[in-house]
C-alpha cells in the first residue's frame, strides 16, 4: 500500500488481517520470513516522505477471504480496506 506522507501523515499503531466472515485475525509476518524491502520503509511513518507499507500476512488454507485489511493510527483510529484474493 502506497503512502503520501507529508506533514499530514500520522504513525501506525498495529496492522491486522481480519476475516470477513468470522473475524479470525492475523498479524504482520514481515520479521519472521525474509521479505526483501528494497530499502523502502516497511511500517507507517508520522510527517515522512512517499514511502511503501509492506505488510505480510500467513494464513492457513481455509481462510479464503475476503478480509479487512485494519490500519490503526497513533490516536487509536482504525482505518479498513477490503482485500480480496
Amino acid at each position: 500500500m502506497h503512502s503520501t506522507g507529508g506533514a499530514e501523515a500520522t504513525g501506525c499503531r498495529s496492522l491486522l488481517l481480519t476475516a470477513q466472515d468470522d473475524r479470525r485475525v492475523w498479524t504482520p509476518a514481515t520479521s519472521e520470513l525474509d521479505i526483501p524491502s528494497d530499502g523502502e520503509e516497511s511500517r507507517c511513518q508520522a510527517e515522512s516522505p512517499p514511502y511503501d507499507i509492506l505488510a505480510v500476512f500467513v494464513v492457513p488454507d481455509d481462510a479464503s477471504g475476503p478480509f479487512w485489511f485494519n490500519v490503526t493510527d497513533e490516536d487509536g483510529r482504525i482505518v479498513r480496506f477490503p482485500v480480496e484474493l
